[in-house]
């Protein structure tokens, strides 16, 4: 007969195949890219992604790795806006890349940072010094075998600092140092006749101090012997006359 009933309640559903924005403003607040640092954890941080009509952003996948197109993979890592990475490697090819997805799983475009340069180890070793020993230079010059560095390379200006004692083992010498800027050192202040240690350590940019070398050491002597003394002949006397046409002559040695 044709008899209807009224409409049910209504009710709806959203359909989303629109991805959110890529995420914004990512930026390191511990580390500027192409510079090397001697952090090894690196901080990023941006600005969340939008959804505007969607399902809303669910959260992001991110990661950090040594390439620079890497894609996020589609498991979600946070719904956070900030990390920091776990210690990473000394290397010049660090990136972090991050893309956020909807809450119906629909994946936006990834952005990346970087590349980011860690350097945490120490330049190597120098040579032991040396200098002419013994001198009756009081301004020596010392030169050492020069140190390398495979990450950041020795400090640009300063790559050495040296330092010179009485003491081999540096007792209450702390203000007998210096910088220098090649692989050799004169002393400017004259000194002291005495036996004289020195040693020296290799920084890099990052500021990365290696050990310091082993002992070099020089003689410093200034001061002429005194004469000779008790000069005397055995076989002659002074202003007489010998048949004797050899002369034997001794004295007390010098000191």
């Amino acid at each position: 007969v044709s008899n209807e009933s009224s409409y049910s309640a209504s009710s709806s559903v959203l359909v989303d195949t629109t991805a959110p924005s890529t995420v914004s403003n990512l930026t390191s607040s511990s580390h500027s890219t192409s510079t090397w640092s001697a952090d090894n954890t690196i901080d990023v941080s941006w600005t969340a992604s939008t959804d505007t009509g969607g399902s809303g952003v669910a959260g992001y996948s991110f990661i950090f790795d040594t390439t620079a197109g890497t894609t996020p993979d589609t498991t979600q890592d946070g719904t956070q806006t900030s990390t920091t990475s776990a210690a990473q490697s000394d290397g010049n090819s660090i990136y972090f890349h991050v893309r956020a997805a909807d809450n119906v799983s629909n994946w936006g475009t990834g952005s990346n940072l970087g590349p980011f340069y860690v350097d945490t180890t120490a330049p190597t070793v120098p040579g032991t010094p040396s200098a002419t020993t013994p001198t009756s230079d009081n301004t020596p010059t010392w030169s050492w075998t020069a140190s390398t560095d495979g990450g950041s390379g020795l400090h640009a200006t300063t790559p050495y600092s040296v330092q010179w004692c009485t003491d081999s083992g540096f007792t209450g010498c702390a203000a007998n140092t210096a910088t220098v800027s090649t692989n050799s050192y004169t002393h400017s202040v004259a000194l002291a006749d005495n036996t004289w240690y020195f040693r020296v350590l290799a920084t890099d940019a990052v500021s990365n101090n290696s050990a310091y070398s082993s002992n070099g050491s020089a003689l410093i002597d200034t001061t002429a012997p005194s004469a000779v003394s008790n000069l005397t002949s055995s076989s002659h006397s002074t202003s007489t006359w010998s048949a004797d046409n050899t002369i034997d002559v001794a004295w007390t040695a010098a000191t």
